[in-house]
């Protein structure tokens, strides 16, 4: 996707731009989880809260691969 988007000049530059793109998936889960299991404590129904982190983070997935231009996957 990096490549076929053109967002680099050099073939060097994938690698920088998917390390980018991998950790700040990672850092957004890592950032999200303790607010979505606070939500899951103070609402007491922990089913709900884990099917709706579930699908955003299916959602978050499919706009990601569905994505056609690096703009789409910024967002």
């Amino acid at each position: 996707m990096i490549k076929d988007f053109k967002t680099v000049g050099r073939e060097a530059d994938v690698a920088l731009y998917f390390g980018l793109i991998s950790s700040a998936s990672i850092a957004s889960q890592a950032l999200m989880s303790p607010v979505w299991g606070w939500t899951s404590d103070s609402i007491r129904r922990r089913k709900p809260i884990l099917l709706g982190s579930m699908l955003s983070a299916i959602m978050g997935y499919l706009f990601f691969g569905c994505s056609k231009s690096f703009t789409w996957v910024l967002v």
